[in-house]
This record gives C-alpha cells, structure tokens and sequence, in this order.
C-alpha cells in the first residue's frame, strides 16, 4: 500500500485511498464520511497523497466513493472560494480558459450523474456543478457537440 502511495500516479492512489474509505466504514459504523481527511483523523493515513497537478482528492456521497477531480470543483456544488483556479477560469474573461474549465467540469458531471446522459452545458448548472455559466464573448454562446463530446464556443 505504501508503495502505491509514492509517487503521482493518481489512480492508483485513488484505488488505495477507496480501500481504506472501505476500511474505515467497517471501523466507524454510523458516523458519515465527508472528505477523504477523514482517514487521517481514523489514523488509516499520516497524510494524503499528492495528488496529479491541478486535481484534488474529494469525497462523492452519491457515487459513495472519493474521486479525482479538477481542483476547487466540488461535488453537486459544495462550493469553492474565489481564490481557487477554476472560479478565477469561470470568472475571467479568457474563452479558452473558460472552455478547458467547462469541459473539466462535463467529466465531472459525468461521473457524479452517470445515469443521465450529458447534452448542454445548462446540465452543469442544474446538477449543481456551477451557479450559472460564464459569460461568453460577444456574439457567441456555450454548446455541446456531441460528436466532438466538448463545449465549444459557437455564433448566435
């Protein structure tokens, strides 16, 4: 287990700390578990791994496991603070900035809905994802292409 700790491979970090998320259900029935931090205050970790550049550890209830995800996203809308990059992305007037960060946020949409099937980048704000869509550059609005499987900036 240690070993699959060291290093940045951040699935199989993801692996282990789903392990010990299981480990730690069976030692502390009937208490919830909100964030992977939880397994260092049980004592099953010293600390969490490092996990890959731009990407955080977080605990899904609805999926019932702890998930990689672009940082300061958080599941169904738990919120972030203004200072973390994606609010700053979202915020900013950089499209393509604005782009990268909505299509991060379709993979997590996907893995928190995946019984429902992603069509418009409205999706993210109804699961919660995000409070509203940032505003596009003139002339131009948000939309999904399906064959592309991307938000992509298109004319009015």
């Amino acid at each position: 287990m240690a070993r699959a700790l060291a290093g940045n491979d951040g699935p199989a970090h993801l692996k282990v700390l789903n392990e010990l998320f299981i480990v730690w259900e069976q030692t502390n029935p009937g208490q919830p578990f909100t964030a992977p931090e939880d397994l260092i205050k049980a004592g099953l970790l010293s600390k969490l791994p490092s996990p890959p550049p731009g990407m955080e550890f977080a605990y899904s209830p609805k999926r019932h496991a702890i998930e990689l995800l672009p940082f300061g996203v958080k599941v169904k809308g738990l919120g972030s603070n203004s200072d973390d990059p994606t609010v700053k992305a979202l915020g900013g007037s950089d499209a393509q900035a604005q782009l990268k960060m909505l299509n991060e946020l379709v993979m997590v949409w996907e893995q928190t809905s995946a019984e429902r099937r992603f069509s418009s980048p409205e999706d993210l704000v109804k699961a919660g994802l995000l409070s509203r869509l940032p505003a596009p550059p003139a002339g131009l609005k948000f939309s999904f292409n399906p064959k592309l499987h991307a938000v992509e900036l298109v004319p009015r």
